[in-house]
């Protein structure tokens, strides 16, 4: 049986004091009965079992629901959106490194750098979040941070079919699509879109790189243009080793690495 728990209290010399006392729901209900006859005694829930069981099933809950319609409807949306993550579980987990960078187009002159990006993938999507931190090599002053977001299969339009979404900490904001191979993606922007007030010249072009080197190492490049495509330039790459993955073990890697 059930318990309520009551506090009852009593006088003492130094005042009250708190004492806890017990009673089965079935004395509580007769008190109840008691203090107000005119109120029925409260009954216990009553449901036929069969019932409760046809109702989760119909909202696919329970054992009943493991073979119900609407269960198979939900586990065949679920695999189709993870389906898409297979052909990327080689990115997934933490990885840091080093690279090198330059801006040509922009004045700036050659600089090295470390980073951290961090790849996990998004439950019950076919996607994988993204997160980039870099900052300069010796005296460890923050470059530069990016967020976003990779579409894969179903999400991003089909089979092979890969969507990056970017969101910069300067205020640059874009959006990539392309295709992804065995161990490599390769990605063009197709949408871009800046806070007012940032710095020109403007970016019009990015075309990125990831592919993973027979070594095990995670490689990437960035070309970029503020003009046109014939004006593209490499702007930065890298070499990340894997310091850290997320259960890749459940998801089926392609065979052989990207050379």
């Amino acid at each position: 049986k059930g318990f309520a728990v009551f506090w009852t209290w009593w006088g003492c010399d130094s005042g009250f004091a708190a004492k806890p006392a017990t009673m089965s729901v079935q004395h509580v209900r007769q008190r109840r009965s008691e203090s107000d006859p005119s109120k029925p005694p409260v009954q216990p829930l009553k449901r036929n079992h069969n019932e409760m069981e046809e109702q989760n099933s119909e909202f696919g809950v329970g054992p009943a629901a493991a073979a119900g319609p609407r269960a198979d409807a939900m586990n065949r949306a679920m695999l189709a959106m993870t389906d898409g993550l297979s052909s990327a579980s080689w990115l997934i987990g933490t990885w840091t490194g080093s690279g090198k960078g330059a801006f040509p187009n922009m004045g700036g002159e050659e600089f090295y750098y470390s980073e951290e990006a961090t790849f996990v993938p998004v439950v019950g999507r076919s996607a994988i979040m993204y997160t980039q931190r870099t900052w300069r090599a010796g005296d460890h002053i923050t470059l530069h941070n990016e967020n976003g977001f990779l579409r894969l299969g179903p999400m991003a339009g089909g089979p092979g079919r890969v969507q990056l979404v970017v969101s910069q900490v300067t205020g640059l904001n874009y959006v990539c699509e392309g295709e992804i191979g065995d161990f490599v993606l390769d990605l063009r922007s197709t949408e871009f879109s800046a806070v007012s007030n940032m710095d020109s010249p403007r970016v019009t072009l990015i075309k990125r790189r990831f592919f993973l080197r027979g070594d095990g190492s995670l490689g990437y490049t960035v070309d970029v243009s503020t003009g046109t495509e014939q004006e593209l330039v490499r702007c930065l790459e890298a070499t990340l080793l894997p310091i850290a993955t997320l259960a890749t073990s459940v998801l089926d890697p392609p065979r052989q690495p990207h050379p």
